[in-house]
């Protein structure tokens, strides 16, 4: 999967929005794909809460709340790849 998504901390201002991919998601969640030049790595720690928007393959508009459940380094320099379990959608 690779579904083009904006994200931003659940806490803070709606702005900025950060841009990120899903690469992967299902019923109880989902693996994003991230810049690590987003905040650096203490911005991504498990048991936070981000507000993650997207556009289904059929086009139909989804907003969801997630909880980071494991961040790691997904092979490419300067990405984190988050596993993320849904407690809003």
């Amino acid at each position: 999967m690779d579904l083009d998504c904006i994200y931003r901390p659940a806490k803070a201002d709606p702005n900025p929005r950060l841009k990120g991919k899903i690469r992967d998601i299902g019923l109880g969640g989902m693996r994003l794909e991230v810049s690590s030049k987003n905040g650096g790595n203490s911005f991504y720690k498990t048991g936070e809460v981000f507000i993650v928007n997207t556009a289904l393959p059929n086009g139909k508009e989804l907003e969801m709340m997630a909880k980071v459940t494991s961040v790691g380094q997904n092979g490419a320099p300067g990405r984190l790849s988050m596993g993320m379990c849904f407690t809003n959608i």
